[in-house]
């Protein structure tokens, strides 16, 4: 099967073929599309040979305004270019083609029978990738297609690969962002258990300071000073070892906070703390000799020690209402 088609009324004819594809081919069997712009219909002629038998899609234009005209609708996958036409030549189409972002990345190849550097130089310049001299040949005409069709694949799926690598990146990005403001409330919250574990733990170590305390000072005025006093009433009975072993008790249970037994800058001697806790109680000079089983000027004499021990020099105050000052939350 073959179509034909007319270019200045000559003949152009594609062929389809069925059979074996010959020696000299194109690599690139992929449907591509090739724009040849020559106003020579010989070289179309051959050209469109080449290509279209090669299963290629072949658009032929005769100048440079019809290929620029074409290209606001159409974009081949490369432009075969002729250099000398009349009009626009191809250095200047070509310049225009690469001034245009919708067509600046489409490969040219510029058609020339000019052999001068200066010309090729000025081809590169106007952006041209490369040269196809005439009179055309099968073999070179292949080769220089294949590698500009090859490169215009490669960077096509680079720019599909680095498309997707950028997709990945803002998405790990994301990704570890998210990852790192949910360490960062963690950390925010740990932190904020952590100070309130630390004020628990400062708030159990006074109450527990606050309870040793209120507690050593509640067994060193009530209970050791009675306790001494009874071993004396009980001296030499069994009586009496019952309540040294009660004593001895008390005084493990209250090893490890016995320090806080009492102010510790008052310094008062057991039977000391014990008349003071009477005085504290409202008792008489003469009621606590009679507790203590001492006469009242002995404990008149307990009360004037204990008045120089705390410091209590104002006459005007007495031992009664300073104790109960002192010893408020008791």
């Amino acid at each position: 099967m073959a179509d034909t088609f007319y270019i200045n009324n000559f003949q152009l004819t594609r062929i389809r073929r069925s059979t074996a594809i010959p020696s000299e081919t194109m690599t690139d069997t992929r449907k591509h599309m090739v724009l040849v712009v020559d106003d020579q219909p010989a070289n179309t002629k051959i050209l469109y040979r080449f290509l279209a038998g090669q299963g290629l899609t072949v658009h032929v234009l005769e100048s440079g305004e019809e290929a620029l005209e074409m290209l606001t609708h159409t974009l081949p996958d490369i432009i075969l270019l002729d250099v000398m036409m009349p009009g626009m030549n191809g250095f200047v189409t070509c310049q225009k083609i690469k001034a245009d972002t919708r067509t600046a990345a489409i490969p040219v190849i510029f058609l020339t029978a000019l052999d001068d550097v200066e010309d090729k130089v000025r081809g590169f310049e106007a952006g041209g990738v490369d040269y196809i001299t005439k009179p055309f040949q099968k073999a070179e005409v292949f080769a220089r297609l294949n590698t500009q069709l090859a490169l215009q694949q490669a960077f096509s799926e680079i720019k599909i690969l680095s498309s997707n690598l950028e997709d990945r990146v803002r998405e790990r990005t994301f990704e570890l962002q998210q990852s790192h403001e949910q360490l960062e409330q963690k950390t925010r919250e740990i932190e904020k258990n952590n100070i309130a574990l630390r004020v628990l733990v400062t708030q159990y170590q006074m109450a527990r300071e606050e309870f040793e305390t209120h507690m050593s000072t509640r067994l060193q005025k009530l209970v050791f000073p009675y306790l001494d006093l009874l071993q004396q009433k009980l001296n030499g009975t069994q009586e009496e070892e019952y309540v040294a072993i009660i004593a001895d008790h008390l005084d493990f249970v209250t090893e490890s906070f016995s320090k806080k037994l009492t102010n510790p800058g008052w310094q008062l001697t057991p039977r000391e703390i014990l008349v003071a806790d009477l005085v504290k109680q409202g008792k008489s000079t003469k009621n606590i000799g009679q507790l203590l089983n001492i006469t009242a000027r002995t404990a008149e004499r307990y009360r004037n020690t204990i008045r120089k021990k705390i410091g209590l020099t104002n006459k005007k105050i007495t031992l009664h209402a300073y104790l109960c000052t002192a010893f408020a939350d008791d």
